[in-house]
């Protein structure tokens, strides 16, 4: 199923060269894997979400991205993303941290986290198909009912994405 999808993807690209791309869709891999969606607005600015599982939960990002040219002396399509954003989701627990103290429970519970989020990455726009190739690190911290105030700073990934 993936060959064929793959397949059908580079055949239908050869008819799509030309066309100006606005969205993308793709899946990331990593220390926080999931799915992603980006609308761009213009050439330098974007918006993309994310649907992201681990840290036992699930969460939805929103982010504004900016774009840049990176290592043009490599290649013209190396660009460099930057960006803030925020994120909400539900985590899955039994014991909570409050300052350096741990507190167990007596079952699971499932509650709310929000947060703010940065990102920063290196993709690799594939211009003779609709693929987008990088890599990026989002750093973040949040507020939740099992950790008052956590700081994840190591949430890399590589990623690919479909151009359309």
């Amino acid at each position: 199923m993936k060959i064929r999808f793959a397949f059908i993807c580079i055949i239908f690209s050869a008819a799509c060269h030309a066309q100006n791309y606005t969205r993308d869709a793709g899946i990331r891999l990593g220390t926080l894997p999931g799915v992603s969606y980006r609308l761009n607005l213009n050439e330098f600015k974007a918006i993309e979400t994310q649907v992201v599982f681990g840290e036992n939960g699930l969460r939805f990002r929103v982010f504004k991205q900016f774009t840049k040219p990176a290592l043009s002396m490599l290649s013209e399509n190396i660009l460099f993303n930057y960006g803030y954003g925020a994120h909400a989701g539900l985590t899955y627990y039994r014991r909570y941290k409050f300052l350096t103290q741990n507190y167990y429970l007596s079952k699971h519970r499932l509650g709310p986290a929000l947060g703010f989020d940065a990102i920063l990455g290196l993709e690799y726009n594939i211009r003779e198909y609709p693929l987008i190739v990088g890599i990026n690190m989002i750093p973040f911290f949040e507020f939740s009912t099992n950790r008052i105030f956590y700081l994840f700073l190591d949430d890399a990934a590589i990623f690919i994405k479909y151009k359309f």
